[in-house]
């Protein structure tokens, strides 16, 4: 089970959390998206979803966080969104 919180994803099944903020915002073909960030280097977010993205390179010390995007119309939006607009609000 995958559960989003204001500072974290975690993966309860396989005990792997991913330390994360979230950004709202829409993509080019208009659809509402969170954008979720990786704040540690541990790259444990592209172990809980298979479409996140890090593009990181090594051989030239590049690094970037880890990213994921959630579109409007795919599963996890709403629990995204939620903790997007309770992070973005700043409630407990």
């Amino acid at each position: 089970m995958i559960k989003f919180n204001k500072h974290n994803i975690t993966d309860t099944k396989n005990k792997i959390i991913a330390k994360v903020h979230y950004s709202l915002g829409t993509g080019g073909d208009g659809i509402n998206r969170v954008w979720i960030y990786e704040k540690e280097c541990k790259r444990n977010l592209l172990k809980i979803f298979a479409t996140a993205r890090n593009d990181s390179n090594s051989m030239i010390d590049y690094f970037e966080d880890t990213t994921l995007f959630i579109r409007a119309d795919e599963p996890y939006y709403y629990e995204a969104l939620a903790q997007a607009l309770r992070h973005k609000i700043n409630v407990a």
